[in-house]
C-alpha cells in the first residue's frame, strides 16, 4: 500500500517534534511544508530535501500531498483547515482548534462537505491517558467522583511573540494550555462538562497576558474536576512527576533550580526562530524519553485512586498499591498512526473536530467565567 504523504503547515516551535515523528511511523511519508518565512522554508529544504511552499494553498495544491498537519498560529487554523478540505486533503490540527466556536463549526462543516478526516492533536492520544481510561471503564475504581490536574511550567519564560500572548487570537496561557488539561479530564471521566467556574490572572508585570488560572469543572452525572496551571517559571512541575516533563524528557534539578535571567516581554518573530533554523536536527533525542506527563493528575474513584508513575501507572486501592508498567510511544507519532489507520480501515479518526470544539467550549467558558466573575453553564 502506498504511504500516506503528509505536508506540514507551519514551521514554528512545535514543528521539530512533528518532523522527528516521520522517521518513527511506517506507512507515512513527509511530503513537504509551508511557511510564510523564507528562512524557515530554506532551513526545511536543507534538512529534509522536500519542497517548501510560501502558502498553505500552494502546499495543498500539490498532487503529492494526501494530508496536512496544521501547526500554524491559532488564529489561522480555520483558514488553513478550510483550504485543506477544499483541496481534498485530510487534516491533523493542533490545539486550540480555533479562536471561536463559530470558527470550529466552519471547520467541521468544511471537512464534512469534502469527506475528509479532521483529527485533533490531543493528550488523549498518549498511552498513559488511554490506559487510565481503560481502567476506569473496567470498573476497578468504581464511580469516578474527583479528578485534579496541577501544572507548573515556564510557559511565560520561553520566547513568546505578541500574537502568542493575545487571548483574542487564541493565545495566552489559558487558551494555549487549558485544552490539554480539559482533554485529559473529559476523556478519563467520560462525561460532558456541565458547568465551569474559573479564575485567571496576570502576575508578571512584563507580560500583559494571563499567566495562571484555576478552574472547577462539574460533570454531567456527578463528579468534579479541578485544574490549576501556573506558567511563571519559578517552579518546574517535573519535580512532582519523577523529574519527567511534558514530552517525556528527563529534567535535571541542577538545571531547573539554578538562577536564570527573567524575560522582559515578547520577542520579535525572527529572534524567536533564529536558533531553531540553525544546525540540522539529527532526528533523535539526546537520551531515551520516558512517558509524557502533562503535570500531575490524580483520579479518585469510590474504590481507589490512580495516577501516573515513572514507568506507567500507580493504582491505590484496598489491596495497597500496584504499579502497571507501560511501553513508551514515540513523540508525536500517535496522530500519524491514528490518521494512517483510519484511512486504511475506513473508520473515523479520533479525537475529531466535534471533540476539539467541545474542548474549546470549556476553555472559552473558563475565560468567560474569570472575566465575568460567575459560573458558566454548558449543558
Amino acid at each position: 500500500m502506498a504511504p500516506l504523504r503528509v505536508g506540514l503547515i507551519g514551521l514554528g516551535q512545535v514543528s521539530g517534534k512533528i518532523l522527528d515523528a516521520f522517521d518513527l511511523v511506517e506507512g507515512v511519508e513527509l511530503a513537504g511544508a509551508a511557511d510564510i518565512r523564507t528562512s524557515a522554508r530554506d532551513a526545511f529544504v536543507r534538512r529534509h530535501g522536500k519542497p517548501a511552499y510560501e502558502s498553505a494553498e500552494a502546499l495543498c495544491a500539490s498532487p503529492n500531498v494526501d494530508a496536512v498537519w496544521i501547526a500554524s498560529p491559532n488564529f489561522v487554523h480555520r483558514d488553513h483547515v478550510i483550504i485543506a478540505a477544499r483541496a481534498g486533503k485530510h487534516i491533523i490540527c493542533e490545539k486550540p482548534m480555533a479562536v471561536s466556536l463559530d470558527e470550529c463549526d466552519e471547520m467541521i462543516a468544511a471537512a464534512a462537505r469534502a469527506n475528509v478526516q479532521l483529527l485533533m492533536v490531543s493528550k488523549i492520544q498518549e498511552r498513559p491517558v488511554r490506559e487510565i481510561r481503560r481502567i476506569v471503564d473496567s470498573g476497578r475504581l468504581g464511580n469516578v467522583f474527583q479528578i485534579s490536574t496541577t501544572v507548573f511550567t515556564d510557559w511565560l519564560q520561553r520566547p513568546r511573540t505578541e500574537d502568542e500572548l493575545r487571548s483574542d487570537l487564541g493565545g495566552g496561557m489559558l487558551f494555549r494550555q487549558a485544552p490539554h488539561a480539559v482533554d485529559i479530564q473529559r476523556y478519563i471521566v467520560g462525561r460532558q462538562v456541565k458547568s465551569v467556574r474559573a479564575v485567571a490572572g496576570q502576575r508578571d508585570p512584563n507580560f500583559a497576558t494571563i499567566g495562571h488560572f484555576s478552574a472547577l469543572l462539574a460533570f454531567d452525572g456527578g463528579g468534579v474536576g479541578t485544574i490549576n496551571v501556573n506558567g511563571y517559571g519559578y517552579f518546574d512541575g517535573a519535580e512532582l512527576t519523577f523529574g519527567i516533563g511534558e514530552s517525556g524528557q528527563r529534567r535535571s534539578l541542577e538545571v531547573t533550580r539554578k538562577v536564570r535571567p527573567r524575560r522582559s516581554g515578547p520577542v520579535p518573530v525572527d529572534s524567536k526562530y533564529a536558533k531553531q533554523e540553525g544546525p540540522a536536527r539529527n532526528g533523535a533525542a539526546e537520551e531515551p524519553y520516558s512517558q509524557p506527563f502533562y503535570g500531575l493528575t490524580l483520579i479518585s474513584g469510590e474504590k481507589g485512586l490512580i495516577r501516573q508513575s515513572e514507568n506507567g501507572l500507580l493504582i491505590y486501592d484496598r489491596d495497597g498499591c500496584e504499579e502497571i508498567t507501560l511501553p513508551v510511544d514515540g513523540r508525536a507519532t500517535t496522530e500519524l498512526v491514528e490518521l494512517r489507520d483510519a484511512l486504511q480501515s475506513g473508520h473515523r479518526a479520533a479525537p475529531d473536530g466535534a471533540w476539539g470544539r467541545d474542548t474549546l467550549a470549556v476553555a472559552t467558558a473558563m475565560y468567560r467565567s474569570s472575566q465575568e466573575d460567575r459560573e458558566i453553564r454548558l449543558t
